[in-house]
């Protein structure tokens, strides 16, 4: 007798299973619970839901490109206002079962369709950032066609006296193997801190878009000038990629991953950019996943678990995430440069 029972608890408990998982309102349910349980996690996931997916008033769940193409209709975060967004509760992306995620759409339907949602998405995508919300924004002064890299790079080699904190950004690149003759670098990012003024006002950061023609080649004087003094996090790993490209960079002013070594040799942290930002500088840092990446799609084309990043190059080129883009890039030399006057000091 006992046995029976326990067999037919369990054919009761797959049966319930089964009703939950054929059921979308229950199952948005269970997801709801999931989503409480990992609440410490919310602004993530609403960030990447946000600036990716979009929900369809059928509860149905498409690509935020997908979503601009069929109009307002298709209701989703990438097609709200700025007001909108800002009244919408993030944890509802978690939170909410299939009727409330519909009753949510139709609202913001009637939000995206007024004269504030036009003019809002007149202005540039980057106008909202998901992702930024807890960092600081950078100010940026973009190179993007060789004759501005010129004047710019001459503009830093009169200015010896700075030093000037870069980073580069690279796509096509294996991890498990050394970056000798591979990679290709999408951007060169240079902060030199609150003083210098390339024309665009003073303690900008410099986002060099080196996919564009002849800007590298323009910039290579200064990167090889020996007297410029730059300062790297992982030196090794930006020279062999530049070095690939043909720029044998030089001088060097400091690597502040190993500067970070010379001051605690027996850091259980580590010694990434982001965790040494955040513990001497006060300065967090969003990683890349977390503000690009794109749940992977499942057969049936539902959003899965796994979450992948887009080709980077691809987020460099596209207009709706370059400025996203750049701001990552530059906030890298800037916390850098930060970095580097912090540990100078205490070693």
């Amino acid at each position: 007798n006992a046995i029976m029972a326990s067999r037919g608890l369990v054919l009761r408990a797959t049966s319930l299973l089964l009703c939950l998982l054929m059921t979308p309102g229950l199952a948005w349910r269970g997801l709801a619970l999931v989503g409480r349980a990992a609440r410490p996690r919310t602004s993530r996931l609403a960030a990447s839901a946000r600036r990716t997916w979009a929900i369809a008033e059928d509860g149905r769940w498409v690509s935020s490109a997908a979503a601009t193409a069929r109009g307002a209709n298709d209701v989703g975060w990438s097609g709200l206002s700025r007001e909108a967004r800002a009244s919408s509760d993030a944890s509802s992306v978690t939170d909410g079962d299939g009727a409330r995620l519909a009753a949510a759409a139709r609202e913001t339907a009637a939000a995206a369709a007024s004269p504030a949602a036009e003019a809002a998405r007149a202005r540039p995508v980057g106008d909202f950032t998901p992702g930024f919300h807890d960092q600081e924004e950078v100010g940026v002064h973009e190179v993007s066609d060789a004759a501005e890299a010129r004047r710019v790079a001459a503009l830093l080699c009169a200015r010896d006296e700075l030093i000037h904190a870069c980073d580069t950004e690279v796509a096509d690149l294996d991890l498990g193997r050394s970056p000798l003759g591979q990679g290709r670098v999408l951007c060169i990012t240079v902060y030199s801190g609150p003083d210098l003024d390339v024309g665009s006002g003073p303690g900008k950061a410099l986002f060099v878009d080196t996919t564009e023609p002849g800007v590298l080649e323009a910039f290579k004087p200064w990167l090889e000038r020996e007297s410029a003094l730059k300062v790297w996090h992982n030196y090794g790993f930006d020279r062999h990629v530049l070095y690939n490209h043909g720029v044998d960079v030089v001088g060097f002013g400091g690597d502040t991953m190993h500067m970070a070594r010379l001051w605690d040799a027996s850091r259980l942290a580590g010694y990434s950019l982001a965790a040494l930002t955040e513990e001497l500088v006060g300065r967090a840092k969003v990683s890349m996943k977390e503000i690009f990446g794109e749940p992977k799609l499942r057969k049936d084309g539902t959003p899965g678990k796994i979450i992948e990043l887009p080709p980077l190059d691809s987020l460099q080129a596209s207009p709706l995430t370059r400025p996203d883009w750049v701001q990552y890039a530059v906030y890298d030399a800037k916390g850098t440069w930060l970095l580097y006057r912090e540990l100078e000091a205490r070693l």
